[in-house]
């Protein structure tokens, strides 16, 4: 599932707007191709979740009790997203959310080629994981790509080194997020004082 907030990209296309040291209509081009994306983003979004609800009994996710709590892996990662994305230069914001993208494009990937050789068809969810792995998918992983690559290319090596700290941070979280979900981590029960 995607983590990564709208509103998150959409802040981070309006700090484009803060890169003095881009002339004003290259800031104006990366901040619109940052909104397009997002708004790419949510549309690939909407169809993977359909899949999923469809996988859920027709619920929708808000009525998945799986999706009712946010769980620890998963808030750390949203808001360390959502703050590099709000609060560090431009460049370093987008480097913190490709991970998001790029790791489950691989995983996709590599699922979709799993499958082709039979190995994954009888899992309930193929369709839905394969969507990860689809020609749209991987279209919208480039265009992040090629967006951080422009941001990088208006940077400095101070920035250039925020960025690949951003990057490997976020790949961790995604190991976390996603050995959390192996392991069943969640909240530990809180006994109130009487």
């Amino acid at each position: 599932m995607f983590t990564i907030s709208r509103a998150t990209l959409h802040a981070l296309a309006g700090r484009v707007a803060t890169m003095s040291n881009l002339p004003l209509e290259e800031r104006k081009r990366i901040a619109k191709r940052l909104h397009g994306w997002a708004k790419d983003t949510d549309a690939v979004r909407e169809s993977l979740d359909s899949v999923y609800a469809a996988h859920a009994a027709g619920k929708h996710l808000a009525d998945d009790p799986l999706f009712k709590t946010i769980e620890p892996a998963t808030l750390l990662y949203i808001n360390y997203e959502a703050l590099c994305a709000k609060t560090s230069h431009p460049a370093v914001g987008m480097a913190a959310l490709l991970p998001c993208f790029w790791v489950y494009d691989g995983l996709g990937q590599v699922f979709v080629k799993a499958q082709k050789k039979s190995r994954l068809q009888k899992n309930p969810f193929a369709d839905w994981i394969a969507g990860y792995g689809s020609p749209e998918y991987s279209a919208e992983v480039r265009q992040a790509l090629g967006i951080a690559d422009e941001l990088a290319a208006e940077t400095d090596e101070a920035v250039k080194a925020e960025m690949t700290s951003a990057f490997l941070t976020a790949c961790r979280m995604e190991l976390h997020l996603m050995e959390a979900a192996w392991r069943g981590l969640t909240w530990e029960p809180v006994a109130m004082p009487r």
